[in-house]
């Protein structure tokens, strides 16, 4: 991926899937440095905003995250993954109720996703 945003260092997809292979590796500073890279170069990529909210999720900067996430849903409104980051960063700063209705949401929209399912019901244990 360094090669190709060598030659070409205005294409987003190259920082971005730059961004996900640090990210596999664990160089979660790295990652977020290519996700920014490629949401400057094209600040409507919904899926480079998804990817650096999980990532920020994974580095414990969950209000960062939640606003990559609300970002996100302006993009694209009815994304059940988004919804489900959401809830999940809520849940991490004590907004229970909150993260019960994002994954709400995103389970309306993904009725089947056992992960969302699972989170829900412990965001629902955080408020007794």
């Amino acid at each position: 991926m360094s090669r190709a945003i060598e030659l070409e260092p205005e294409l987003p997809e190259a920082h971005y899937f730059r961004g996900m292979a640090y990210r596999d590796l664990g160089e979660m500073g790295r990652a977020i440095r290519d996700f920014d890279a490629a949401i400057d170069l094209e600040p409507d990529y919904g899926l480079a905003l998804y990817t650096r909210g999980i990532t920020r999720l994974n580095v414990g900067a969950y209000d960062d995250a939640l606003r990559n996430f609300d970002t996100a849903l302006v993009l694209d409104p009815d994304n059940a993954a988004v919804f489900g980051g959401r809830g999940v960063a809520l849940g991490n700063l004590d907004r229970c109720e909150e993260a019960i209705e994002n994954f709400t949401r995103s389970l309306e929209l993904d009725p089947d996703n056992p992960e969302t399912l699972t989170a829900r019901g412990l965001a629902r244990t955080c408020l007794g």
